[in-house]
């Protein structure tokens, strides 16, 4: 008799164990796509995911909304206005939000290039929205300093040219000399012993080249001168 109620105990205590376990254990649930067994807590996590506002399928949108749709049209009407800026294509637009947007940048635009033409940051005063007006200042000055870069580099080429023909219309090897720019230095030397070459008739005159590369070049260029006469 006693070791009946023993077995029995043993066997009670076993059963106890086994549904606790079973309690603890989450079930699986089988999953939409590949039919694996998920954990019931992944669900919930990814939720949170979305109701925080974080990426879903590579794009994050604000909670609550959805992504606004514009027809091909409208996008069509709005890069024909852009392109033209013709304002009359935004009208075009049926999206009321779209063709304010569509108005304000044209009237934008205008106002950019007109500041742009002009090169005066103060016209980009007439945008209301500050990022865009610092966006139009900005560019204003760029295209300033550009146009100052590109006036000094004229100026510089004005006077290099002036420089050589000084020097190829008085042979005079010095004038080359006071280049500042390499290349040109090369050049205007070569020049003024080429003509000079040919005007004598005569490769002799390339031995006042100040390097024997360039008298080299020097001679070549009057043999093939000469060869093409």
């Amino acid at each position: 008799m006693q070791k009946t109620k023993t077995h029995l105990l043993i066997i009670s205590l076993c059963a106890l164990a086994v549904l606790a376990a079973c309690e603890t254990v989450p079930a699986p649930i089988s999953s939409p796509q590949d039919g694996q067994p998920v954990n019931q807590s992944q669900p919930a996590e990814n939720m949170k995911k979305l109701d925080a506002g974080e990426e879903s399928n590579g794009q994050t949108l604000p909670i609550g909304e959805e992504m606004p749709l514009v027809s091909a049209a409208d996008q069509a009407a709005y890069g024909g206005a852009l392109q033209l800026m013709d304002v009359s294509f935004c009208e075009k637009i049926s999206d009321q939000s779209f063709k304010t947007q569509c108005r304000t940048d044209i009237a934008n635009k205008t106002i950019e290039d007109k500041a742009l033409e002009s090169l005066d940051q103060s016209v980009c005063d007439e945008i209301s929205n500050q990022d865009v007006r610092q966006a139009c200042r900005i560019a204003v000055e760029v295209e300033k300093q550009s146009a100052e870069q590109e006036n000094e580099r004229l100026q510089v080429t004005a006077e290099m040219e002036s420089r050589m023909k000084t020097a190829l219309d008085n042979d005079d090897l010095s004038a080359c000399a006071s280049l500042e720019n390499q290349n040109a230095r090369i050049d205007c030397e070569l020049n003024v012993l080429v003509n000079s070459a040919r005007s004598a008739d005569d490769t002799a005159a390339c031995s006042r080249a100040s390097s024997e590369e360039i008298k080299q070049a020097c001679e070549q260029e009057v043999r093939q001168i000469g060869a093409a006469d």
